[in-house]
């Protein structure tokens, strides 16, 4: 059994002092400081033991010691508290209640964050309901090279997180995710951020890490809790814009959405007796809100679950065991826009468990986790999708305003299975102070073995159809039951010449008219294809790593010299990645400190690289018809897609470079730090494909001559000031860019990748490119936006009542939005020289525009009376977009929906 601090120090005689006074005189002093504080300070022999005095001030320099490595948001306080090495920000339960939020995911409260940015579409209207994480840009980098881990355990998703598109549902994937799944601040103690000066215990990411530390009960807690979390669309304001370009808005809504969402949350804390406890916390979100499609409402929905169960055992047999089961599954009903027949469904989430080990050994604390994770990310859907030519009986197309509608959408992309397993194992040694050379050093060293596997089924073909060909007016569909229509009219061709009274003549204008009106429907066939091949595919990656860390003092100087290595058998490189960090107290300054640091941080997503290597590529089909009648399908084409390369690429990686300075003062908290990012062997696909004869496909082999670069500057201040605390921070991007080598040939890409870009405007016209994915997102500037601002205004007016306020400004930045409407490309002849000329294949299409500066509010209003002696009552108010602000997100459309003003209650009681 662990000895407690006290009875620890007054084991320890101090210079003139008896055993008894140490421990009587001495013990309320030393309530506040941990075992290892006064261990240290003590000493070992009686040539270090101090006396009263110097044994206090020692203690004290330990403990800002250890503040220095943390920045603390303790509820109503974010910001920094003291100077610090590490970019670490916490977020503690506390200030995730009650800071204004929806329904609670971790992701939507890290934009206040300095250097952390959430994605365009975090304010969309659909997204007031949605359940899913927001997208995490840290640094500039991509969410996708954000690492997520939950007590200290990766859960990224590698199901190709990086799939720019942000439709729900395309032909050859399942939309990207970039967390394996969601969770809900209701099982969540705290998180931690970490921006820059990223330790070497953490791998995987290019960009920043993002710490979940999931509840724990206390030994003598014994308490339950219920809380209920709603909002309504008749308590929100909405916004319909219509034809954007000359600002017009419409104030009543011609179709009001309809918006329900429902939080469930439970929550059991238990202690077992003198060394156990059991935490049970629970987190059941519902949500529908309708959609704008095909002109009327259609109603979504989506559920998500965070069941979390984790037993601890304390000085028992270990210092510390922690078994935790997570299981957090979700489930969305959705439909695409603007299309007929559409509904399909996504299966996410999963579980995970973990068990951890401490102990302390001979000086040394040794921790050890084993962990198990399962996901998903599934598509149930129509098996095909049909762009018919707008017609009779196919007549009901819509879309952007700004271009001709001559097609009606129908179907969808076929379902698809992909699932995600990890095994992970990990052995941590954090040492006590070791004396060289008459200085301090603290090392720290682990080893992490990983082993990751993904599954890829599409159990039946799916088909893309293209070119509706409605020129032949006795058309026989030869059998072609769902990709041919025939004529069809209201009455036979006797029974009109009869209602004539002459036969029938179709160079009489008046005859043309009078058969138009019988046709019920117009004949059309598709003249191609595109093939989406049946397959099974199974991958794993394993991954080896360890690194080393020395953290140590020296005069004014605080020094943390680490290194990581990464090996894993897909690319088989033996990666080394330097993380070197500092910083130095002004005049032995403990209130001031210049922070520095050079850092390597290599990419994570192996396994995406080995599934697309395996993929069946895409084939383009083509029929005509003959005598009247359709003929069957024969392949054209197997460059429509492309198979890939990755044995000749290294693994991508970033640099950074950090200079930075902390303030502590009466007047609260400042820190300004300067951030570079350079993205160095990014991959990219310019080289041209080669043919194989011994297959009959095209390879594309990928290189590392992608290169990205991130430059930026923050400023931060926190003050409290008795009940009130007051926090600001701001973000101004110098620099953010992507060399132009990185893009791909239009001429040489794979049809399936292709895309047009539509620029300009209604007034000076609008000009189409014809590009790709991947280079639409190498153009967005997303992340990469000059200038945003945060402020907040926390204040705890009585012991049970608490108010926060918060704003944010996001300056005007370039955005490439998706259109729901489609064009004919310019580069079929090139994959199917022996296609007609009135053959097409239609393409997405891209808008660019640039978003306006936009200043968001939002408050919160939390009372928490007290029920009996040790029960309370909950009751929240949480007010989004206070002043009922444009969010701009449906800039560039000639139809949208935007949220305004947003209300959310919540009640509960903890006994």
């Amino acid at each position: 059994m662990k000895t407690s601090p006290i009875l620890y120090a007054s084991l320890v005689l101090l210079p003139g002092l008896s055993l008894a006074d140490t421990a009587t005189e001495l013990a309320p002093e030393l309530k506040s400081f941990s075992k290892t504080q006064i261990a240290e300070c003590v000493g070992k022999t009686a040539l270090e033991k101090k006396n009263k005095q110097q044994l206090l001030e020692c203690l004290e320099s330990k403990k800002r010691a250890q503040n220095i490595e943390r920045i603390d948001v303790k509820g109503q306080y974010i910001g920094l508290q003291v100077p610090e090495v590490s970019g670490r920000y916490t977020l503690d339960r506390d200030f995730l209640e009650k800071t204004p939020h929806t329904a609670g995911d971790i992701s939507e409260l890290l934009g206040l964050l300095p250097g952390v940015l959430l994605g365009s579409d975090a304010f969309d209207a659909d997204q007031q309901a949605e359940i899913g994480a927001k997208r995490v840009s840290i640094s500039g980098a991509q969410p996708w090279q954000t690492g997520f881990f939950i007590d200290g355990v990766n859960f990224n998703s590698r199901q190709d997180p990086s799939a720019y598109d942000r439709s729900k549902s395309t032909p050859n994937d399942v939309q990207g995710a970039v967390q394996a799944f969601n969770v809900n601040q209701q099982i969540v103690e705290s998180l931690e951020v970490y921006t820059n000066n990223i330790p070497a215990n953490y791998g995987g990411f290019s960009g920043g890490v993002v710490e979940v530390n999931t509840r724990e009960a206390g030994q003598n807690e014994r308490h339950l809790g219920f809380r209920y979390r709603t909002s309504q669309s008749d308590w929100n304001q909405y916004h319909v814009i219509i034809d954007e370009e000359t600002g017009q808005e419409v104030e009543e809504l011609p179709l009001s959405p309809v918006f329900e969402k429902n939080v469930y949350n439970f929550d059991l804390s238990l202690g077992l007796g003198e060394h156990h406890s059991l935490l049970v916390a629970t987190s059941f979100t519902e949500s529908k809100i309708s959609e704008v499609s095909l002109n009327q409402t259609a109603v979504t929905s989506r559920e998500n679950t965070n069941f979390l169960v984790k037993l601890t055992q304390k000085d028992l047999f270990l210092d510390k065991v922690d078994l935790t089961f997570n299981y957090s599954p979700y489930e969305s009903q959705d439909i695409i826009k603007d299309v007929l027949n559409s509904e399909f469904n996504n299966d996410g989430g999963g579980y995970s468990t973990t068990l951890k080990l401490e102990q302390e050994v001979a000086g040394i604390g040794l921790s050890s986790k084993f962990s198990y994770t399962f996901s998903e990310n599934s598509r149930q859907a129509p098996a095909h999708f049909y762009p018919w030519r707008k017609a009779k009986g196919k007549d009901w197309g819509v879309g952007d305003a700004a271009e001709d509608i001559s097609h009606s959408r129908e179907g969808g992309y076929g379902t698809l299975d992909k699932e995600q397993e990890t095994l992970f194992w990990e052995l941590n040694a954090d040492f006590d102070e070791v004396s060289l050379f008459n200085i301090g050093h603290y090392f720290k060293a682990g080893i992490q073995v990983q082993k990751e596997t993904l599954n890829r089924q599409r159990y039946d073909a799916s088909y893309r159809y293209n070119s509706p060909n409605a020129q032949l007016s006795n058309l026989n569909c030869a059998g072609a039951l769902f990709d041919c229509v025939e004529l069809q009219t209201s009455m036979s061709i006797e029974e009109l010449e009869a209602k004539l009274g002459e036969p029938l003549d179709l160079s009489k204008p008046e005859h043309v008219l009078h058969y138009s009106n019988i046709v019920t429907v117009t004949p059309q066939f598709f003249t191609l294809r595109t093939v989406y091949q049946a397959e099974q595919i199974e991958v794993d990656v394993q991954n080896l790593s360890a690194y080393f860390t020395d953290e140590f003092e020296w005069h004014n100087l605080t020094l943390r010299l680490g290194l990581r290595y990464d090996h894993d058998d897909v690319l088989e490189h033996h990666n080394l990645a330097p993380r070197i960090s500092g910083g130095y107290r002004l005049g032995g300054d403990e209130e001031t400190m210049v922070v520095f640091g050079a850092n390597r941080y290599y990419d994570s997503n192996l396994l995406n690289y080995k599934i697309r290597e395996q993929q069946l590529p895409s084939i383009l089909q083509q029929r005509y018809a003959a005598l009247g009648g359709v003929q069957g399908w024969q392949d054209q084409s197997t460059q429509t897609d492309y198979r890939y390369r990755y044995n000749e690429v290294d693994t991508p990686f970033s640099d950074e470079l950090v200079l930075g300075w902390k303030q502590a003062t009466q007047f609260g908290n400042y820190s300004i730090e300067y951030v570079k990012r350079w993205g160095k062997k990014q991959l990219s696909s310019t080289q041209a494909p080669q043919y194989n004869s011994d297959d009959g496909y095209y390879y594309r082999q990928l290189s590392n001559l992608g290169y990205t670069q991130n430059e930026r500057v923050s400023l931060s201040w926190a003050l409290y000031l008795n009940a009130h605390s007051f926090w600001a921070n701001s973000t101004y991007q110098l620099a953010q860019y992507s060399n132009t080598d990185s893009y791909e040939n239009v001429d040489t890409a794979a049809l399936n990748e292709l895309v047009f870009l539509r620029t300009g405007d209604v007034n000076s016209g609008y000009e189409f490119t014809e590009t790709t994915k991947n280079n639409i997102e190498l153009r967005s500037e997303e992340f990469g936006e000059p200038l945003t601002v945060n402020l907040g205004w926390t204040a705890k007016w009585t012991p049970t009542f608490t108010t926060s306020l918060n704003a944010s400004y996001r300056q005007s930045y370039q955005a490439i939005l998706p259109l729901n409407t489609s064009r004919e490309s310019e580069q079929l002849s090139r994959a199917c020289p022996q296609c007609a000329a009135d053959d097409s294949l239609l393409i997405d299409v891209y808008q660019e525009v640039q978003l306006p500066s936009r200043v968001l509010a939002n408050l919160s209003l939390n009372w928490e009376p007290k029920l009996l002696k040790d029960h309370n009552l909950k009751f929240g108010l949480d007010i989004k977009n206070l002043f009922d602000s444009r969010t701009y997100t449906a800039y560039g459309e000639s139809v949208g929906i935007e949220t305004g003003r947003s209300i959310w209650l919540s009640v509960g009681v903890k006994l």
